[in-house]
C-alpha cells in the first residue's frame, strides 16, 4: 500500500494553549498510522536539526527576528520547504499567518486543506494589549480572509465553528474535533496537597476566557461557602489584573494562583477538586473541557462557541449565559453542595469524553486526506 506523503505545517514546538495541543496530540496520532508519511513544518526561534522517527519527520525552520518582521521570510522558507518535501497533501493547523499563507500560495499544485481553530474576527475583540491587537488588526484579519477563500476544503471542530465559517467562505467545510488522550490520564493520582470544596480554571490568562467573571461569582459563594479554594492554573497578559480583582474583592485567602502548569501534572489538579469551571466569552471548542470530564469532573462552563457541543447540559456539566455572574454563582453552589450530582455528572462526562478519542480523530483525518485526493484522479 503506497503511503499518503502529507506535509503538514503548524506551531508544534510551542508548548502552551489548547491549539497547541491539538497539534502535538493528532501528530502522534497520525504518525502512528501505516497509511501515512508525515513530514511536519514548524518555526522555532531555536536551531534544531531534522528530527526523523517512525512515520514522523519534522524540520525546524529558524526565525532569526520577530514577528510580523519575519513573515516573508519564512513564508518563503515554508514554501521551499513544501516544494522539497513535494507531498500528496498539504495540510495547514490554524490560521497562522506564515503557515497558513504559505499552503495557500501552492494550493494550486498540491491538494490542500486547512484547520481552523478560531475566528480573529471574534478573538479580536477580547485583546486587552496594544501591540496584540495591531498585529491580530493589521495581519492576522487580512489573512484569515485571503485563507479562507483560497483553500477548497477547511476543517473545523464543531457544528457551531462551521456555521461561523460558512458565512465567510464558500469552501467545502469539514467536522473533525478536538480530541482527549485517555493515556494521559490513566494512571495518573490526585493530589493531596488540594484543599477542599474547590473549583478548578484550567486555561490563558487572557480576557476571552473570563477568568474575572469567575472571580465575581467566587466572591458571592465564598459568602454562602466561606472554605471554598478557587484554583487557577495558567499564565497570560491578563495575570496583573485578575490579582489586583482578587484584592479588590478581599478573596485572596480563597485563590490561589497556579501559574502555568505541565500537560502530566494538570490531570492531577483535576482529579483533585470538586468541579472545573470554563466561562469563557468565546471558545472554539475547548480541549480542557474534555480533560476536566475525561477525569471524571463535573463542568460548569458559558453557552458560547462549540461549548454546547462538548457538554451536554444537565447531563455532563451546567451551562450558563456569557457574563452572568450570579447564575454562574448559583450552578456552582448546586454542584458543590450535591455530592452524588456531581457523581454522576463526573461519570456522564467521562463516557462523553471518550467519543473524542485521538486515535478516532486521525482515523477521521486519513480518511479526509483519502477524500480529497480521490477528486484529483
Amino acid at each position: 500500500m503506497r503511503k499518503i506523503k502529507v506535509a503538514m505545517l503548524g506551531p508544534y514546538l510551542y508548548e502552551i494553549g489548547g491549539v497547541s495541543t491539538h497539534i502535538r496530540k493528532l501528530i502522534k496520532y497520525l504518525s502512528h498510522r501505516e497509511e501515512v508519511e508525515l513530514h511536519l513544518i514548524t518555526v522555532s526561534n531555536k536551531k534544531q536539526q531534522q528530527n526523523k522517527k517512525d512515520n514522523l519527520n519534522i524540520y525546524v525552520i529558524k526565525k532569526f527576528c520577530s514577528y510580523p518582521f519575519s513573515i516573508p521570510s519564512i513564508t518563503w522558507q515554508l514554501k521551499r520547504k513544501i516544494l522539497e518535501i513535494n507531498p500528496d497533501i498539504v495540510h495547514a493547523l490554524g490560521s497562522f499567518v506564515s503557515y497558513s499563507t504559505a499552503a495557500a500560495f501552492l494550493r494550486n499544485k498540491y491538494p490542500s486543506l486547512l484547520t481552523v481553530h478560531g475566528i480573529t474576527s471574534i478573538e479580536i475583540k477580547y485583546c486587552s494589549k496594544r501591540i496584540a491587537f495591531l498585529y491580530q488588526r493589521l495581519f492576522c484579519l487580512p489573512n484569515e480572509k485571503f485563507v479562507l477563500s483560497k483553500f477548497p476544503d477547511i476543517v473545523v471542530c464543531s457544528p457551531q465553528m462551521k456555521q461561523l465559517v460558512f458565512n465567510m467562505t464558500s469552501s467545502k467545510i469539514h467536522i473533525i474535533p478536538n480530541g482527549i488522550d485517555f493515556e494521559d490520564i490513566r494512571n495518573i493520582p490526585p493530589l493531596k496537597s488540594i484543599e477542599r470544596p474547590s473549583i478548578l480554571y484550567v486555561g490563558g490568562l487572557s480576557k476571552v476566557k473570563g477568568i474575572d467573571v469567575l472571580l465575581n461569582a467566587a466572591s458571592i459563594i465564598i459568602k454562602r461557602i466561606p472554605n471554598l479554594r478557587v484554583y487557577i492554573a495558567g499564565s497570560g497578559p491578563e495575570e496583573g489584573n485578575l490579582e489586583k480583582t482578587v484584592r479588590k474583592l478581599n478573596i485572596e485567602k480563597n485563590v490561589k494562583f497556579l501559574g502555568f502548569v505541565s500537560e502530566d501534572k494538570i490531570f492531577s489538579y483535576y482529579k483533585s477538586v470538586d468541579v472545573c469551571v470554563f466561562p469563557s466569552r468565546y471558545e472554539s471548542f475547548g480541549i480542557v473541557l474534555l480533560e476536566a470530564m475525561a477525569s471524571g469532573k463535573p463542568v460548569v462552563a458559558s453557552k458560547v462557541g462549540g461549548i454546547p457541543f462538548v457538554v451536554e447540559d444537565g447531563k455532563t456539566g451546567l451551562l450558563f449565559e456569557r457574563g452572568n455572574v450570579e447564575v454562574l454563582a448559583e450552578k456552582i453552589i448546586m454542584l458543590l453542595r450535591d455530592e452524588e450530582l456531581r457523581k454522576r455528572m463526573g461519570e456522564a462526562g467521562r463516557e462523553r469524553a471518550k467519543e473524542f478519542t485521538w486515535d478516532k480523530i486521525a482515523k477521521q483525518t486519513v480518511d479526509l486526506y483519502k477524500e480529497i485526493l480521490s477528486k484529483q484522479k
